[in-house]
């Protein structure tokens, strides 16, 4: 509630907002996305990374908010990034 009227404020100066919200699609998860343009999704290439990356994306449909995803690490399981990376394109 502070930080999101703080975020107002600055909103009413500044053309964009970065917020880095919490791991997970609990409740302070649902709370950043209110109001959200774009949500940033950072995976990792691992098996429970692609997990969350789904469930995730499936919160940011039901809201309505347009999603992008970074793969951190990708280098440490290509193959799994790539199986990512097509999730991501369909």
């Amino acid at each position: 509630t502070e930080v999101r009227r703080n975020a107002e404020k600055i909103m009413q100066d500044e053309p964009l907002l970065l917020i880095d919200g919490p791991p997970g699609i609990g409740c302070p998860v649902i709370a950043s996305l209110t109001g959200a343009d774009l949500a940033l999704i950072v995976s990792e290439p691992s098996v429970s990374g692609r997990h969350d990356l789904e469930r995730i994306h499936q919160v940011t449909q039901h809201f309505n908010v347009k999603a992008l995803v970074c793969i951190n690490k990708w280098d440490l399981s290509p193959e799994m990034s790539k199986n990512i990376e097509k999730y991501c394109e369909d």
